[in-house]
């Protein structure tokens, strides 16, 4: 299983992580943003997330 602690705060899902990415999801240790896109930050409002990794995700 993934080091999800090691990622980056906002980051997208792929093949390789999707099994791991939605257990994680289930249990509230990540919350989706988006399509693909997850967040290791359980407790800011969404838009603030985004809007500080704007560019990172650009």
């Amino acid at each position: 299983m993934p080091d999800f602690s090691a990622m980056p705060e906002v980051f997208v899902s792929n093949a390789e992580l999707a099994t791991a990415v939605s257990r994680e999801t289930k249990i509230g240790k990540l919350r989706k943003l988006g399509s693909r896109l997850y967040t290791r930050n359980l407790t800011e409002p969404p838009e603030r997330i985004v809007q500080r990794n704007l560019w990172p995700l650009v």
